[in-house]
C-alpha cells in the first residue's frame, strides 16, 4: 500500500519538459505530506504531456458515489487489467505522479508502528504509475481523481512492507503514458525498483 508520500515540487515544468502558458498553469507548491483525499498534481498525455490537479483517490466514470475514491487510492498490479474500477484507466488513461519520496510504517511486535522514509538516490523527483479517471457529479462538475498503482516489494521496502509503489523509471515515462504502448509492455513496467538505486531512513 502507498497510503502517504512527499512532493518536493521545485519546477516539475521542466522536470517532465511540459510546454506551459499562464492561463492553464496550476500554481504547484512542496507537500511534505501528500495524503488521499486530497489534490495533488498529476502528468498526462493530451496530445503533449499536461500537469493537472487532481483527488488521490480514483472514482470510475461509471461510479454512482464518489466516496468509492477512498478505497482506490492504490490498484494492485496483478489485477489492473481485470477489476472493473481500473480496466478502462488502465487502457486509456494511464498517469505519472510526481513524488520526491514515500512513508511506510513498519508493525512492531508490543510497540506502536515505526515510520520509514523511502526515496530514490539519484532523482529528487521520481514518478509512481498512475491511472486517472474523470467522473461528473449531479451539479454536472467533472472530478478529476486518480490511484497509484502498486506491486510486490523489492528487498529494501520488504523490510517493512508487504506492497510497494510502482515507480518508473525515467527512461519509461513516456512510453507509460503512451496510448499506444502494447498492453505486454505495460504489464513488462510494473515490477518493484531496483534495489540499489533506493534508500531508507528510519523516522
Amino acid at each position: 500500500m502507498c497510503g502517504k508520500y512527499l512532493l518536493n515540487t521545485g519546477d516539475l515544468y521542466k522536470r517532465y519538459s511540459i510546454k506551459t502558458s499562464l492561463k492553464d498553469t496550476p500554481k504547484l507548491e512542496p507537500n511534505y505530506l501528500c495524503l488521499p483525499g486530497s489534490i495533488h498534481p498529476v502528468v498526462i498525455n493530451n496530445d503533449g504531456k499536461e500537469i493537472h490537479l487532481m483527488k488521490w483517490g480514483l472514482i470510475p466514470s461509471w461510479a454512482i458515489d464518489p466516496k468509492i475514491g477512498f478505497k482506490n487510492i492504490n490498484a494492485r498490479s496483478e489485477s489492473i487489467n481485470i477489476k472493473p474500477s481500473f480496466r478502462r484507466s488502465f487502457m486509456k488513461k494511464r498517469c505519472l505522479v510526481p513524488a520526491s519520496g514515500f512513508y511506510e510504517w513498519k508493525k512492531e511486535e508490543g510497540k506502536k508502528s515505526t515510520p520509514y522514509f523511502i526515496r530514490l538516490n539519484a532523482q529528487e523527483t521520481f514518478s509512481f504509475a498512475g491511472l486517472y479517471e474523470s467522473w461528473i457529479n449531479n451539479e454536472g462538475n467533472t472530478i478529476l481523481s486518480y490511484t497509484i498503482i502498486t506491486t510486490r516489494p523489492n528487498r529494501i521496502v520488504e523490510q517493512i512492507h508487504e506492497r510497494m509503489p510502482v515507480i518508473i523509471s525515467l527512461n519509461q515515462e513516456d512510453k507509460w503514458l503512451d496510448i499506444n504502448t502494447k498492453e505486454n509492455e505495460l504489464i513488462a513496467s510494473l515490477s518493484s525498483y531496483a534495489n540499489d538505486e533506493m534508500r531508507i531512513e528510519k523516522l
